[in-house]
């Protein structure tokens, strides 16, 4: 956290915001276990539910909504709950559970229980790695559906170099293909906290620019997508999971 350039945290609030750091990769993986269940929500505590009404007004447009996050700690609890309430979304992923160090005839044992366990915790999920990912995620859009997509990782066969608080970053290009082409609706969610103080913020569309060609769009939209980020990952260093990747 202190070596990256932009992170904004003192050398005396580094140690207070890695133990929070720490204490809640272990809830997190708790978090999973509890929403793998069916009845989960009888043990969900929610805390906070803001800016619905701006998911509702871009959801009316009836050309889909793109809800773009960062990996933050609550995020499965978050999209587990908004499901549960009425607001599914379409994951996209780009993860293959894997067996580890277990033998051939384990790993065919264990490995379609881990993929179980994994829909269970995401949902429904588009894979980054399958070649329909892409009409998938169109599909569910141009149904006014609601797809779910990280801004802080690079998946997919384009990426994009640029920066995240002050170090050098790859984003995914594909992710701005698809708004382009869509034409969809774009909000920025903030997940927070865990299955016992769960804390959901959305917050308004943002502007996107339309430009004639792939490469104008990118550039015009891009800072606007990373600033986005930046200001949740300030606003709450101790909730973003990545900062290994920086």
């Amino acid at each position: 956290m202190l070596a990256t350039p932009g992170s904004g945290i003192s050398a005396n609030e580094a140690p207070r915001i890695a133990r929070r750091f720490v204490s809640n990769a272990m809830f997190r993986a708790l978090d999973d276990v509890i929403i793998s269940r069916p009845e989960f929500l009888k043990e969900l505590r929610v805390a906070q539910v803001s800016g619905l009404e701006h998911l509702e007004f871009a959801a009316a447009q009836r050309k889909g909504v793109v809800i773009v996050h960062g990996h933050f700690s609550a995020i499965h609890v978050a999209r587990r709950y908004l499901a549960a309430i009425g607001y599914p979304m379409l994951a996209v992923r780009a993860y293959h559970p894997d067996a580890g160090d277990a033998g051939r005839l384990s790993g065919q044992w264990v490995q379609p229980r881990l993929a179980r366990y994994l829909h269970a915790i995401v949902g429904d999920t588009a894979d980054l790695l399958t070649p329909g990912c892409t009409l998938k995620i169109l599909q569910r859009l141009r149904s006014g559906g609601l797809v779910s997509i990280m801004m802080d990782v690079a998946g997919g066969a384009r990426v994009i170099q640029s920066r995240l608080l002050g170090a050098p970053h790859r984003f995914s290009a594909g992710l701005l293909d698809i708004i382009r082409l869509s034409g969809c609706a774009v909000v920025p969610m903030l997940s927070l906290g865990r299955s016992s103080d769960l804390r959901i913020v959305f917050s308004p569309p943002l502007d996107i620019v339309q430009s004639a060609s792939r490469d104008e769009f990118i550039d015009r939209n891009l800072p606007t997508f990373v600033q986005c980020l930046e200001k949740q990952i300030a606003d709450h260093p101790e909730e973003w999971v990545l900062w290994a990747l920086l």
